[in-house]
């Protein structure tokens, strides 16, 4: 049994020979002509030599739509020409120069057998192509119209962000010049009114903020109790300064006292650093809010990925309490960015992983971060042990106000993900999500600083 395309070739060869070889029945286009018009009559069947031909619906409208596309070897006028009424239905011009060969009625008045033969399976054919060519442009169409949409939603809520921003801008302004100020102040006032031993508690807590994760506060718990013969409780308090134990052996007189006089100086140091970061950080949000939708084109500079990713658990500390969290990672490791973006980015997928383990009640909640080198590039994933993302969600969990929160009191405008989306790919870098049940990672690849 011959092939579908040997048996339209030799019908093609058959037809072109019989009825479209004699030049006087040619005809020359150039880019831009029009061969038929929408609605004119049409008494001729075209065959295309050279070139290609171009039918739209609706020509002399603002939205022409391209019905189909012709070239070497396809016909042309079908539908006009064999109708009872004889009228194009679409518009067809030549989208570059074009030879066409063509057959008129008095193709009847001659002997014809072996034309519906020959033409008719030629014809079937030409009418499947056009409707799978329709088919595409009505699916390319129909994106198009997706896009412009999603742009018009993300225009209207970049209005509305940068509105929203404006009145936060200043608010949030006057908290982190103040944050500023009152740390410079107390500094100040402790180094210049309190002894050595305070002023290192709080500067170190200022400075530096709370370090050490979990699991190291309880290895330096006993490091501590042991070598200085302390309670469990004020040597899990002083763990968490991370004070070596060469800078408490310098303490002078009773270890004891003087710790219980000096933690509370840790403290004071430790809430002006997390007011300073909150400050800093609540500055960008509301930058990035305004700039939804909007390339960033802030000063990058060198950072380093571990000092970020902590600060963002910082900054989380108190939504983390009671969520075991882990940190793998690679300390060396530094990009080309904007720290406070950065940040940005990590606060939100912790704190998407923190609402989702505390929404689902999970027992042995966990988040694992982790952070490695590949090639030319940092892999940074933040996987949970919670419930998952819905399937239905996953394709568009970075689109804007798409959100997983259900609870009658969650304000959730589920922009989080598409900004953290937006400043991921304007640093060069691509985030992907694979999720089922009791397994949910969020992986960010980001190109190395060179």
């Amino acid at each position: 049994m011959k092939d579908r395309e040997i048996i339209k070739k030799e019908n093609l060869e058959w037809l072109k020979q019989t009825y479209f070889s004699d030049p006087a029945r040619h005809l020359h286009l150039q880019k831009g002509d029009i061969l038929l018009r929408e609605e004119e009559e049409n008494d001729r069947l075209y065959f295309v030599l050279e070139g290609a031909l171009v039918g739209f619906l609706g020509y002399e409208t603002d939205h022409p739509f391209e019905a189909f596309r012709s070239t070497i070897d396809h016909f042309v006028g079908v539908y006009s020409f064999f109708s009872e009424t004889h009228k194009s239905y679409s518009t067809v011009l030549a989208e570059e120069p074009t030879i066409l060969a063509f057959l008129d009625h008095s193709y009847k008045e001659h002997d014809n057998s072996g034309f519906a033969e020959h033409f008719l399976p030629v014809v079937v054919d030409e009418i499947y192509m056009r409707q799978l060519l329709t088919q595409k442009m009505t699916i390319r169409n129909q994106e198009a119209m997706r896009k412009l949409f999603q742009s018009e939603k993300m225009a209207m809520l970049g209005q509305l962000a940068a509105g929203l921003a404006h009145e936060l801008n200043n608010a949030v302004g006057v908290i982190q010049r103040q944050a500023e100020w009152l740390a410079d102040w107390t500094a100040r006032f402790v180094g210049y009114y309190c002894d050595p031993g305070m002023e290192l508690f709080f500067q170190k807590a200022l400075q530096e903020g709370q370090v050490l994760s979990s699991s190291e506060v309880r290895r330096r718990r006993k490091e501590i109790e042991e070598a200085f013969d302390l309670p469990s409780n004020l040597a899990r308090q002083v763990a968490a300064t991370s004070i070596s134990n060469e800078e408490i052996a310098r303490l002078e007189g009773d270890i004891r006292q003087k710790l219980l006089q000096y933690l509370p100086f840790f403290e004071a140091g430790l809430a002006l650093h997390d007011m300073l970061a909150a400050s800093g950080h609540a500055s960008q949000v509301v930058r990035s809010v305004k700039e939804l939708g909007v390339s960033n084109h802030q000063v990058q500079i060198r950072a380093n990925l571990a000092l970020t990713i902590r600060e963002s658990t910082l900054l989380l500390k108190d939504m983390l309490k009671g969520i075991q969290l882990k940190l793998d990672l690679e300390e060396t490791i530094v990009l080309q960015t904007n720290p406070g973006e950065l940040v940005q980015v990590w606060v939100n997928l912790i704190k998407n992983a923190c609402e989702s383990l505390r929404a689902s009640a999970q027992k042995n909640a966990a988040i694992q971060l982790s952070s490695r080198r590949e090639g030319h590039r940092a892999r940074i994933t933040i996987t949970d042990n919670g419930p998952g993302i819905p399937e239905e969600l996953l394709p568009r969990i970075f689109q804007p106000n798409v959100t997983t929160k259900i609870e009658g009191l969650s304000f959730g405008l589920g922009l989080g993900l598409s900004i953290v989306q937006r400043i991921v790919e304007n640093m060069g870098g691509k985030i992907e999500v694979e999720s089922q049940p009791g397994k949910t990672v969020f992986s960010v690849s980001l190109p190395l600083s060179e």
